[in-house]
């Protein structure tokens, strides 16, 4: 099948390659001595790698912070590399962080499903208030009296399987401590205490405060397990009302069992929090005294009997032991891995400060969705979270859930980390997909519609946001935001024509329809977007961004549709509407203005990078003037850091932002971190790229300055530092590639391509000026080519590699 996304050419213009080939230059080394045959793999790196940090006293969440989000006022910079302490032990679905004195090690626990779905309003729709937001599960304490006055120990985590160590020592009392969280579905938590000259005993206890707006939480026990049990009050999605348990067992040691409902001193108080229910497993002391707890949380999102479903998974937990949950994690760590293989950067030396900021990147950085990093919500199974969901907040900023105003995920497609952006963002707009479109509807508008964000996890009958209650002017441009991840799935991911039929298709094919409902044809022979808005607050005529949204709906449909043979009538009036969309406006310099307001062209931070970075409409093969006034235009524009290394300028410079908020979300907030606390890379201004570590930082931030695609055309190494010799693996290209580059001494030394769809290639010569040859591999069968200038293009086949030489 011929795609319309790459560069067509006519008869005359096609070059045979059979005389081409007959003087092929090998511009390749020897296989064993390209970069990626001279590093170890990251899994045999990892597993010799210790992540050490100190246990801290005081509550926080461990990692980057946002906005203040997690409520500590410390941010991360060079100067405070550590940023918000407390030792992460998130899994995807339960996020924990250990922190505590000595004697009161405190395990603060969220689950991705325990949210507040009530409406202000018994039988009302849901709607915006503050307060709807995920809710604190609970803590999973260890107390032990004997090491009240016990230094704070450093934790040591095994980067191979998640097992985090240390120990404490009083005198001649010892405790070795172990936590786990299970990479697997079940959820499980374990802890392995090992004591040795106890004088007290040690309680285990499962704590939970008293939210606002819930019932007073209730501690249980059956002898063996004890448990806290939660209950949010009844409304639409959970009409029989929503409740969850943490339950806990011990395994190894003689215990009794208490519950305590209603008092204060039972957790450890944080944000002021103090009374609540507690159920303890109280262990007698002993010369010694070793133990594990198994622990978990089973919402009403998931089954009908939650403690029932909690008790079979300890029990299951308990049948395979701690030796073999360890074992499961490390088959779990060893495919992360592995993945992360794909899309690897090489620079031929994987030195320690470049090893110090990407293990524990890979290792934390399991989940690539910047709102989400911490862990990996299903809508359609009535999960929601970000990362400003405090663990111990009854109200979180911004409802807890992402926004859709600020992602820019091409780049983590391109490195082939998009294992988690995908599967949330597809699954979301297929699952609200039926009540976005009555939205419409019921608005006088064709298609769907959705805006900036905040999609709650609730059924999926009616969709109200905070900001759509009017259609006049609300963020039309945060569609594309979020919807070009689905996109990308497809274009980047190398997903066959099914799925995008039935998971892209339909909804790109709304969105397109919408926009074609939203324009008016204005006296001037152009269609325009009146009262549009400028992201957030600027509402006026034609902004920037939703003209560039409306025009990518329309060209990516068309693209769609002719790939699945449907639809021609619809694809003529998207073209019209492309063809006759009002330009964007110009400012006295030459750049771009964003929006006119009260009859005057404006120009606004926050929006001029779209373009580039969204939109993709400017890129490596606009022309140079409007490249420059691309790239001019994005000096105005706080995202504007962004967009250099995508037209092909500056090199060897990195730049961070204007703000550290969207610094963040415009790259990931892990490789941020350690970054800033290894390199001690600012997160404002432009740091000239000097140190071999730097410019290696920077392609890891940046992968497409290694391999750009969004033209249609694949570009070798189009914005590499200088002096850099690097390559890569396996990265994602648009039309479904696999691509995999060397460049040493400024030269490429090897380009291949591998098809996972039967369609049109495009690719610019690697080597300008000289006559490019394609190879189809292993058999080395010449492959037919056709170009004009340094452009080629040649028809791939779905599971072929193909090996670029150029003639001498």
């Amino acid at each position: 099948m011929r795609n319309p996304l790459m560069f067509q050419l006519s008869q005359p213009q096609m070059i045979l390659g059979l005389a081409a080939i007959l003087a092929v230059g090998a511009p390749s080394l020897r296989a064993q001595d390209h970069l990626w045959d001279t590093e170890p793999s990251l899994w045999k790196v990892a597993q010799a790698y210790q992540l050490t940090r100190p246990l801290p006293v005081q509550f926080g969440v461990e990692g980057p912070t946002v906005g203040g989000a997690n409520l500590n006022k410390a941010k991360v910079t060079a100067a405070n590399p550590q940023g918000e302490p407390g030792i992460n032990l998130s899994n995807g679905k339960i996020k924990a962080s250990l922190w505590g004195p000595c004697d009161r090690l405190t395990l603060s626990i969220s689950k991705t499903d325990v949210y507040d779905r009530t409406s202000p309003k018994p039988g009302t729709d849901w709607k915006w208030e503050e307060g709807h937001s995920p809710r604190p599960v609970g803590q999973l304490l260890l107390l032990a009296r004997d090491f009240a006055d016990a230094t704070q120990p450093q934790v040591s985590t095994a980067l191979h399987n998640g097992v985090n160590s240390f120990t404490m020592t009083s005198g001649k009392k010892t405790g070795h401590l172990t936590y786990l969280a299970s990479r697997s579905q079940t959820n499980v938590l374990v802890i392995k205490g090992d004591y040795a000259g106890l004088t007290e005993p040690v309680f285990v206890r499962v704590f939970s405060f008293h939210h606002q707006g819930a019932e007073r939480p209730q501690a249980g026990n059956d002898g063996a397990f004890f448990w806290i049990r939660q209950s949010l009050p009844a409304e639409r999605t959970f009409p029989k009302g929503f409740d969850y348990y943490l339950v806990a067992k011990v395994v190894g040691a003689d215990f009794a069992l208490k519950n305590v409902d209603g008092q204060t001193g039972l957790g450890s108080p944080t944000f002021g929090q103090d009374a609540g229910s507690a159920a303890s497993a109280r262990i007698p002391s002993g010369a010694a005294t070793s133990f594990l707890v198994y622990a978990t949380v089973v919402t009403r999102a998931e089954t009908a009997d939650p403690l029932a479903e909690a008790k079979s998974r300890i029990e299951a937990a308990e049948r395979s032991g701690l030796t073999r949950i360890v074992a499961d994690n490390q088959q779990w760590y060893q495919c992360l891995y592995a993945r992360r293989e794909r899309g690897r950067i090489f620079t031929g030396d994987l030195s320690n400060s470049l090893k110090d900021i990407l293990l524990p990147f890979f290792y934390q950085g399991s989940w690539q969705n910047r709102h989400t990093y911490m862990s990996c919500p299903d809508p359609t199974k009535y999960e929601g979270d970000a990362c400003y969901a405090g663990l111990e907040l009854d109200a979180a900023p911004w409802y807890g859930l992402p926004c859709f105003n600020e992602e820019m995920y091409t780049g983590d497609f391109v490195a082939g980390r998009n294992e988690s952006i995908s599967p949330y963002y597809v699954n979301l707009v297929n699952f609200w997909r039926g009540a976005w479109e009555k939205h419409a509807a019921a608005a006088g508008k064709a298609g769907m519609y959705y805006l900036r964000g905040y999609v709650p996890p609730v059924t999926n009958d009616t969709y109200f946001s905070y900001d759509s209650a009017a259609m006049s002017g609300n963020d039309w441009c945060t569609m594309a935001w979020s919807y070009k991840n689905v996109w990308d799935e497809f274009d980047y991911g190398g997903r066959d024509d099914a799925f995008l039929r039935d998971s892209v298709y339909p909804g790109l094919r709304d969105l397109a329809d919408f926009f074609g409902s939203l324009v008016v044809m204005g006296s001037d022979g152009f269609y325009h977007i009146e009262d549009s808005q400028l992201r957030e607050n600027v509402v006026g005529r034609d902004a920037q961004d939703c003209v560039a949204a409306a025009k990518w709906f329309w060209k990516t449909a068309i693209q769609a549709s002719v790939l699945l043979h449907s639809d021609p009538s619809k694809r003529v009036a998207w073209q019209k509407f492309l063809d006759r969309m009002k330009p964007y406006y110009l400012m006295p310099d030459g750049t771009f203005g964003g929006i006119v307001e009260k009859g005057t062209v404006k120009q606004y931070k926050g929006m001029q990078h779209y373009i580039v970075n969204v939109t993709d409409e400017y890129n490596l093969e606009s022309s140079p003037e409007d490249r420059d006034r691309a790239y001019n235009s994005c000096e105005h524009d706080f995202l504007g850091a962004n967009v250099a290394h995508l037209l092909g300028k500056n090199p060897d410079s990195f730049t961070g932002g204007a703000t550290y908020w969207f610094w963040m979300f415009s790259r990931h907030p892990w490789l941020m971190y350690y970054s800033i606390k290894v390199l001690g890379v600012g997160i404002n201004g432009t740091t000239t790229l000097e140190k071999p570590v730097e410019k290696a930082i920077a392609c890891w931030f940046e992968p497409e300055r290694l391999c750009n695609s969004r033209s249609g055309t694949i570009f070798f190494f189009p914005c590499v530092p200088s002096n850099f010799d690097v390559a890569f693996k396996d990265f994602q290209a648009r039309g479904g590639f696999l691509v995999t580059g060397e460049l040493r001494k400024g030269v490429v030394t090897y380009a291949q391509l591998k098809a996972r769809r039967s369609t049109q290639c495009a690719v610019m010569n690697p080597w300008p000026a000289k006559m490019l040859s394609i190879t189809q591999q292993p058999e080395n069968t010449p492959v037919a080519t056709a170009h004009a200038g340094e452009k080629y293009t040649f028809a791939a086949q779905a599971g072929r590699s193909y090996l670029l030489h150029y003639s001498r």
